[in-house]
């Protein structure tokens, strides 16, 4: 079975050598994969067969025809009609990007199912784990009331490089974002663009993986901002295993380290009676 995707450049997308829009497109297409279509010219870019370094432009047509089928599943793992709990998996974006690039998203794969489904939080990219969505307007108004109040939990598991400095801890810090080569920088004293930034830790196991210390902890995260994980746990020498950006390059590839491992494990509604039916409700992501 040959399956086709279609895409059309936004208005406004820079123009961007093929092989690069096809993988903000559709992620999960997959690097190797996708040399092996472009070698077959099993791509097309408004009627004409393609090449990876053929520039594509904001209304040209897109077409990629794959072997066998492209999956735009999602796993839920509790929907009510009114919410629904989903496992994010790792590298899919939230939504499409600056540009309006992205034919494969969290959102792109919600609405193939809630029609009317809203976001009311995110994820890294890079992050995999358990999130939660609106299926309706006063679903939406609950949920981000939730956040809003502060009445949501969220557990990330994740492994670090080296043996944490104690069995738990609590990291406070101030992260500045610059937009422009995506990352955020971590002060540990306030500065007039940074925004506070709180992380709690728990150790669970210290292993060595050749000749490396690795350690397996649990994260509850007060404050949610961008890459805040990533950032404060590189800031104190201990980055995610598998984090180019804030970690070591070096200590990933000698450890085959080709992903992030982060993960929100669990998000559970605070037992108030503020939080209605779902006060306690937990939702897990088990993988």
């Amino acid at each position: 079975m040959i399956s086709k995707l279609e895409s059309t450049v936004p208005a406004g997308a820079e123009d961007l050598k093929a092989q690069i829009y096809i993988e903000r497109a559709w992620p999960f297409i997959g690097k190797n994969r996708l040399k092996t279509l472009l070698k077959q010219k099993d791509i097309r870019i408004n009627g004409k067969k393609a090449t990876a370094d053929h520039l594509v432009k904001a209304g040209d047509n897109i077409c990629v025809y794959i072997s066998g089928d492209y999956s735009f599943d999602i796993d839920v793992i509790y929907e009510d009609g009114f919410i629904v709990s989903f496992k994010k998996p790792a590298y899919l974006p939230i939504d499409a990007d600056e540009y309006g690039i992205g034919d494969d998203t969290v959102l792109h794969r919600l609405k193939r199912r809630y029609a009317n489904v809203q976001l009311v939080h995110r994820l890294d990219t890079a992050t995999r784990g358990v999130m939660l969505a609106a299926l309706n307007p006063d679903a939406y108004e609950y949920l981000t009331g939730l956040f809003r109040n502060h009445w949501l939990i969220k557990k990330y598991a994740a492994t670090v490089v080296g043996k944490m400095p104690k069995t738990s801890g609590t990291l406070r810090n101030y992260l500045e974002k610059n937009p422009v080569i995506s990352k955020v920088r971590v002060y540990d004293k306030p500065t007039p663009d940074s925004v506070y930034a709180e992380t709690i830790y728990t150790v669970d196991k210290v292993f060595e993986l050749n000749g490396t210390a690795l350690s397996v902890i649990t994260l509850e995260i007060p404050t949610g901002r961008t890459h805040q994980i990533r950032a404060q746990l590189a800031h104190i020498g201990h980055p995610l295993l598998g984090d180019d950006k804030y970690g070591d390059r070096s200590v990933n590839k000698a450890l085959n380290a080709a992903a992030i491992d982060l993960c929100c494990r669990e998000i559970t509604i605070k037992d108030t009676p503020a939080a209605g039916k779902y006060a306690g409700m937990k939702f897990v992501c088990t993988e």
